[in-house]
């Protein structure tokens, strides 16, 4: 599978860019998430790395099926033997008047970084079938 991309850049340069990547020996979404560095430019050196687990799509799907308003995965990285500067990560996905928002953050000893992203119907869609196609591959479904 491809990774699914959805950029946001917008004229004062606060936009943001949500990368999507199914692993299959992972059984897990890697979501990359950076903030616009330029005019149609991202800062993929500053990028938020999340691996969100087969059950964790479920629940993001729960939203973009609009049987829940939002939901919010948090992953405490200080569990994780051998980290030492990342705290932890979160991924909260909320239904909007028009589509959805994504706020995907990481609290490490160096600070607080967070990157924002609208994210349309259309692409809602796209996810809610590479969600739908990851769970069902994990599971040989």
């Amino acid at each position: 599978m491809e990774k699914f991309s959805i950029y946001k850049p917008n004229k004062t340069l606060r936009g943001s860019a949500v990368q999507f990547d199914y692993n299959p020996e992972k059984e897990s979404v890697f979501v990359e998430a950076a903030p616009q560095s330029g005019e149609k430019q991202f800062d993929w050196n500053q990028k938020i790395v999340v691996k969100v687990s087969i059950l964790e799509l479920a629940k993001l799907l729960l939203v973009l099926e609009g049987k829940q308003p939002t939901t919010k995965l948090f992953h405490d990285s200080t569990k994780v033997p051998g980290e030492t500067t990342l705290k932890n990560t979160v991924v909260e996905l909320t239904r909007g008047d028009y589509g959805f928002f994504m706020k995907i953050s990481s609290q490490s000893d160096v600070g607080l970084k967070i990157v924002n992203v609208n994210v349309s119907d259309d692409e809602a869609m796209a996810l809610s079938v590479l969600f739908r196609r990851a769970i069902g591959r994990t599971y040989g479904w």
